[in-house]
């Protein structure tokens, strides 16, 4: 296998080892970080690699509204050759570029049909050949599997789950899970647990606490 050099939050990507056509799941509680994730491996990303980034729940204009809160000059986040902004309605595997960072937020059910998302990500992993995919899906709160529970773990390479903590502040915290981790750099992922809050409007993680096994 090759490695793709994607960067992804929270130094996932020196804990496991990223490789061309590899599906990351990202699940999350609502507001619980998913699309903060997400950014942030654009942001991460842009100008190092054809990036096509589709959204169920932001607009373009939204998507480049989230990204001025990163105080980085607009040449960097601007659509450009390699970097577009797309809305993601029911045609999900036509927009998937074979040789690029996808990023999917997130993976929609109109029919309510969870059951579906192991087809859906067959149809992506088909779909990639030097690429890879960074899919977001909901995740009922205080379950600890996404929606779709193990028929969603078969294909991604690695999958981490965001559940908010109660907090007495109008801030957002929370914990994210390793649930799968597959080519391992060092040691045992999965169930490893890191505490982080969503700041700057939504825009940014702040690790609390890093990587480790705790209940």
């Amino acid at each position: 296998e090759i490695e793709c050099p994607v960067i992804l939050p929270f130094e996932l990507h020196n804990l496991v080892k990223i490789c061309q056509g590899n599906i990351i799941l990202a699940s999350g509680e609502f507001n619980a970080g998913k699309s903060t994730f997400a950014l942030n491996v654009l942001v991460n990303n842009k100008n190092r690699i054809k990036i096509r980034y589709m959204s169920s729940e932001m607009k373009v204009g939204e998507i480049k509204q989230r990204m001025r809160l990163f105080g980085i000059p607009k040449d960097h986040w601007w659509p450009d050759a390699n970097c577009q902004y797309v809305e993601l309605r029911n045609n999900l595997t036509a927009l998937i570029v074979p040789d690029g960072l996808n990023i999917i937020d997130y993976l929609e059910f109109p029919d309510g049909d969870y059951t579906r998302a192991g087809e859906y990500l067959r149809q992506i992993h088909d779909k990639l050949t030097t690429g890879v995919a960074v899919v977001c899906n909901q995740q009922k709160e205080g379950v600890r599997l996404p929606r779709s529970g193990d028929l969603v773990l078969e294909k991604p390479r690695l999958a981490v789950t965001f559940r908010k903590t109660a907090t007495d502040t109008d801030e957002v915290m929370g914990v994210a899970e390793i649930i799968k981790a597959k080519n391992v750099t060092i040691g045992k992922m999965d169930g490893k647990k890191l505490k982080y809050e969503i700041c700057d409007n939504g825009s940014r993680f702040r690790t609390i606490t890093n990587w480790g096994f705790w209940r």
